[in-house]
């Protein structure tokens, strides 16, 4: 009976911890959100986890913003693709929700208007499609659904540099990641 109680004791009181953040861990993930100006964006990643309990991640995204003209608005396009470190900063006991900030180098191509110069309202747009570069910060919560299943909620300061219409875009997005192995 003894020995019965203490394992209820034991198996309650102890935490239960999932293999989580592990070195070779590999997941794959899906995010969206919104941009400080009338705009949103998609992102798809792929991370894989380091001994020391961080991860490095290589990142695609698309970017659309919409800026007021008379005439209507005129859309901005970013494609871009990063590479970078997230450093893992926090996890609670149950190691099933985690904050971690990162870092990452950026490249890309902007477009303005879709290439096009001619506004109907017969107005020329002077600024051309360039090629970006940059970095971005950010911090990201990781909040695990199971071993498998992540909720993510993320922000993002991007610098992209080479761009024609603004340097610097906040970005704020909920998403999703799959841990392959």
């Amino acid at each position: 009976m003894r020995l019965l109680v203490i394992l209820i004791v034991l198996f309650t009181a102890l935490p239960a911890e999932g293999q989580r953040y592990l070195a070779g861990m590999r997941g794959v993930q899906a995010m969206g959100g919104l941009i400080e100006r009338n705009g949103y964006y998609l992102h798809g990643g792929y991370s894989w986890y380091t001994e020391s309990k961080n991860r490095w991640a290589g990142d695609v995204e698309y970017l659309h913003q919409r800026h007021a003209w008379e005439a209507g608005d005129i859309p901005l396009a970013q494609f871009t693709a990063e590479f970078g470190f997230y450093r893992l900063l926090f996890c609670d006991v149950s190691k099933s929700f985690f904050v971690a900030i990162g870092v990452t180098a950026l490249t890309g191509y902007e477009t303005v208007n879709w290439s096009k110069k001619q506004l109907p309202s017969g107005a020329v747009i002077t600024n051309a499609d360039k090629w970006l570069y940059g970095a971005a910060a950010a911090v990201e919560v990781e909040y695990y659904l199971d071993d498998r299943y992540i909720f993510l909620l993320t922000a993002k300061q991007r610098m992209a540099g080479g761009s024609s219409v603004g340097m610097f875009h906040t970005l704020f997005g909920v998403g999703v990641k799959y841990i392959l192995e």
